[in-house]
C-alpha cells in the first residue's frame, strides 16, 4: 500500500497549514506528504514559519507560480484586481524568508512522479504538465480537448494539482484528474482548508478522498494585524 497526502496553495497561512497537517495524521500510515506549490505567499502573515513547518513535517515541496515570483519578478505578468497588492507583498515575503529559505525553495522541483506499479503512476504538479507553474488548471467544466492540451501524454493513471482553489475529481480518457484545491484562499471563501488522500493498493489501484477542515481564523487575523505585510 502507498498512501499520499497532497495539499496546495498554503499562501503562508500557518494556522490553516497546522490544521491540515493535524488532520493528515489521522490517516496514518501516510508514506508521503506533498505540498504542491504556492507555499508561502502572497497574503500570508507568516511565510518563514510556514516553510519551516513544511520542512519539519518532512513534506515534499513542489514549486508554484507565486513561489518563483519571489526571486524572479519577471516570471509572470500578473493581472486582476489584486495584482498590485501581490507585487507589494512579494518583497515583504522575501525579507521575512531570508536568503537561506529562498535558496531552499529554488531547489524544489516543478513536479513529482510516483510509480507504485507499472501503469499506475501518480503525477503531481502545481497547475498542468504543459505549464507546471502557471496558466490554466483543469476545471470540472473544461472540454476534453482543452484537458488534452493541458495534460495529454502525461502517461499517468492519476494527475493531482492545485492552482485552481476548488476541489474536484474528474475522470477522462487518459486517467483521473484530482484538483486538491487550497489550504488558503478557497474559491468559496469559507474558512476551511483542503487536502486530499490518495491510496494505492495492489488489489484495487488508486482511491481518492477529499477533505476540508476548519482552522483558527482569529489566530491568522491577529497574525496579519501585527505582521507589517502590505494590505
Amino acid at each position: 500500500m502507498l498512501r499520499v497526502a497532497i495539499f496546495s496553495d498554503v499562501h503562508g497561512n500557518l494556522a490553516a497549514l497546522r490544521a491540515v497537517l493535524t488532520a493528515i495524521d489521522r490517516h496514518r500510515p501516510v508514506q508521503l506528504r506533498v505540498a504542491a506549490g504556492d507555499l508561502v505567499s502572497p497574503a500570508g502573515a507568516r511565510p518563514a514559519e510556514t516553510l519551516d513547518l513544511l520542512l519539519q513535517a518532512e513534506c515534499a515541496l513542489i514549486l508554484g507560480n507565486h513561489d518563483v515570483l519571489l526571486w524572479n519578478r519577471d516570471a509572470e505578468i500578473l493581472t486582476g484586481p489584486f495584482a498590485e497588492l501581490v507585487r507589494q507583498q512579494e518583497p515583504w515575503s522575501v525579507s521575512q524568508l531570508g536568503t537561506r529559505r529562498i535558496e531552499l525553495l529554488k531547489g524544489s522541483p516543478q513536479q513529482l512522479r510516483l510509480t507504485p506499479a507499472p501503469g499506475q503512476d501518480l503525477l503531481i504538479v502545481h497547475a498542468s504538465i504543459r505549464n507546471p507553474l502557471r496558466g490554466h488548471a483543469a476545471t470540472l467544466e473544461m472540454p476534453p480537448e482543452e484537458l488534452r492540451q493541458l495534460f495529454g501524454g502525461a502517461n499517468a493513471r492519476v494527475i493531482a494539482f492545485g492552482h485552481y482553489h476548488d476541489a474536484f475529481i474528474r475522470g477522462w480518457d487518459e486517467g483521473t484528474l484530482v484538483n486538491v484545491a487550497s489550504v488558503s484562499l478557497p474559491k468559496d471563501e469559507r474558512p476551511l482548508a483542503s487536502y486530499s488522500i490518495l491510496t494505492w493498493q495492489q488489489a484495487g489501484g488508486w482511491t481518492i478522498e477529499q477533505h476540508r477542515v476548519p482552522y483558527d481564523v482569529e489566530e491568522e487575523r491577529a497574525a496579519l494585524a501585527v505582521s507589517g505585510i502590505p494590505t
